[in-house]
């Protein structure tokens, strides 16, 4: 099975192979002294009728025996369930990382394909099935495939005539679950696809509140969400349609021996060729043989059901890494060169970058701008290749940014993006970022640098305040991202709309932060706000992917008729105010609209 689902899962579960074999003989020992007390009963109602027991000290005996069993039972019950339960949570552990680390090696393209929703269905619900198999069905299966199997064997030893009839509903039962198992592996395909879906769907609901109850939408006008739970309900309502029939015979087949051996086991009792004990032990042991086939069964479909979580797992395992380089490499500088680069998203029809070339060199601030659309975040996310380009090359430094290990790319480059995201974690640990190397001196010089000192001393607990997303105004996240970039100590900065969420005073305090920040470093900035931009050392405009012009603010002003509509839109914005357009003609706002039909 090299290479199947079920493989890979072996291969995981090898280091808690001895536990789980030893759990599964546990389970197979106590099913079987789940069988001792039917045959004491046996013993007793053979002695009673026979008169070969003779005492009550035989009796109790049997009855201290029975006891036995039945607390050994519970016993080994219990050590089969504990070691299967550790194997399974350290299998789990393991599992999780090794997931969570597939995620960490994807690049921000690859990681854009997968769903946050399908993400957290693999980690969470598809990783617990595999839990609850092996924790539970594991060593439950062991045990119903080999008590019925002892139990069978015991009741011909003790007459193969009834035992026949007892067993004979189960080529009927197998042959019904023939049926019910038809198409069953497309099903399951289709389920877990459905599922994923209904994840996707009630994610981007629960994120859209706001936008549903701001226009008044109901739960059935979110037409993905209501389109993913019809289509769930349908496939379910579809799926159990299709199968009630075969389960519901199936079901009743495994209790036909019961009408076999009763009409049968009393003629041969009348006849005499049987013993009441051993009717009896029929009627005890034999009926209840099916029942661990039941479950047997049941263990089928959920295994069968776990494997294809095995296999998303396994396909989002596999997904190839980034390639890197493997030595570190020494540079002088940290210049950024884009020689005759293309980039292409998958999803897009045309190029988001064509062609582009600029440099960015050590010391000097250079900024980009150009509509939206025109590829300004998209260059300054190539460069920690968070996607892959398609053609030319980008080097840091004069080497490719391909020969970096991307642990060394990645400690060349601080960003201070738009979207800040904060964790669910305190202050100090959200500008810390996982560096342990950082003091609590460290932390507090970085957020003074980012002018955050004082609001973080204003917070309850100060640098030790829990926080997370929403809990903080833009100004302070945007200052909290500032701080983590000082932390870093990068000699490559990057700065996407970085005061775009601030209000005035915000924004100067921002800047004085970013300002000091710059000190030295390769930057580059990309930003709306053309008034921050006159005194950079260098503006490349953008235009629908391609570079259009470059030069500083005075020489873009003369010979870019790009950059200078833009400026022209900018210094138009700064005087206009509400109830008049750009141009100064007014706009009919509800008192200017009375009396209009």
């Amino acid at each position: 099975m090299k290479g199947t689902p079920f493989s890979w899962l072996m291969e995981l579960v090898v280091n808690q192979r001895r536990k789980l074999c030893l759990s599964m003989l546990l389970a197979v020992a106590y099913s079987l002294l789940t069988i001792v007390p039917y045959m004491i009963i046996y013993q007793l109602v053979d002695g009673f009728i026979t008169d070969t027991i003779t005492n009550s000290d035989t009796v109790w005996q049997l009855v201290l025996l029975t006891g036995a069993a039945l607390l050994a039972k519970m016993g080994l019950q219990l050590a089969s369930g504990l070691l299967s339960h550790k194997a399974a949570f350290q299998l789990l552990f393991e599992l999780r990382q090794h997931v969570v680390d597939s995620v960490g090696r994807l690049s921000l393209g690859e990681s854009n394909k997968q769903a946050s929703a399908s993400m957290k269905k693999i980690i969470s619900d598809d990783v617990d099935r595999i839990e609850t198999f092996v924790a539970h069905h594991l060593p439950d299966m062991a045990a119903a495939i080999v008590s019925p199997i002892v139990a069978a064997l015991l009741l011909i030893y003790i007459d193969w005539r009834l035992a026949i009839l007892v067993l004979l509903p189960l080529p009927i039962a197998l042959s019904l679950q023939a049926l019910m198992f038809k198409g069953f592996n497309l099903r399951v395909e289709e389920y877990h696809r459905v599922v994923s879906n209904l994840h996707i769907s009630v994610v981007d609901f629960v994120a859209s509140i706001p936008v549903v109850k701001a226009f008044n939408m109901t739960v059935d006008s979110h037409q993905k969400y209501r389109s993913a739970v019809d289509e769930h309900h349908k496939l379910v309502t579809r799926w159990l349609v299709d199968t009630k029939t075969p389960a519901s015979l199936f079901k009743l087949s495994l209790d036909l021996g019961f009408l076999f051996l009763l009409p049968v086991g009393v003629w041969l009792y009348s006849q005499g060729d049987v013993t009441l004990s051993t009717l009896f032990i029929f009627m005890l042991l034999g009926v209840g043989l099916m029942e661990p086939l039941y479950n047997l069964i049941q263990f089928g479909g959920m295994f069968s059901e776990m494997l294809k979580g095995v296999e998303k797992i396994k396909i989002f395992c596999q997904i190839k890494p980034q390639s890197e380089g493997d030595q570190y490499q020494v540079i002088s500088h940290t210049n950024i060169c884009f020689n005759h680069v293309s980039f292409q998203h998958d999803n897009s029809s045309r190029k988001t970058l064509d062609d582009v070339s600029l440099s960015v060199n050590q010391g000097e601030i250079t900024a980009i701008v150009g509509p939206s659309g025109a590829g300004k975040t998209t260059v300054a996310q190539l460069i920690p290749r968070f996607f892959e380009y398609q053609s030319g090359d980008i080097s840091i430094g004069g080497k490719e940014i391909t020969c970096y290990s991307l642990d060394q790319l990645m400690s060349l480059v601080s960003f201070v993006f738009q979207d800040v995201y904060i964790f669910e974690q305190s202050i100090k640990e959200n500008i810390r970022m996982g560096n342990e190397a950082l003091s609590d001196e460290d932390i507090i010089n970085a957020a003074k640098a980012a002018c955050a000192h004082d609001f973080i001393l204003e917070l309850p607990d100060g640098y030790e305040t829990k926080i997370g997303q929403g809990s903080l105004s833009g100004g302070q996240a945007q200052r909290i991202a500032v701080a983590r970039a000082v932390a870093k100590d990068a000699p490559i900065l990057i700065l996407d709309e970085a005061t775009a969420y601030a209000d005035a005073r915000n924004e100067v305090r921002i800047q004085q932060a970013i300002s000091s920040l710059m000190q030295g470093r390769t930057v580059l900035v990309i930003a709306h706000r053309l008034n921050t931009l006159t005194h950079v050392d260098k503006i490349v405009v953008m235009e629908s992917g391609r570079v259009v012009s470059e030069g500083t603010h005075t020489e873009l002003l003369k010979d870019c008729t790009l950059y200078q509509s833009m400026w022209q839109a900018h210094q138009e914005t700064k005087v206009w105010r509400l109830g008049q357009s750009v141009k100064g003609s007014e706009i009919k706002t509800p008192s200017t609209l009375e009396g209009v039909e």
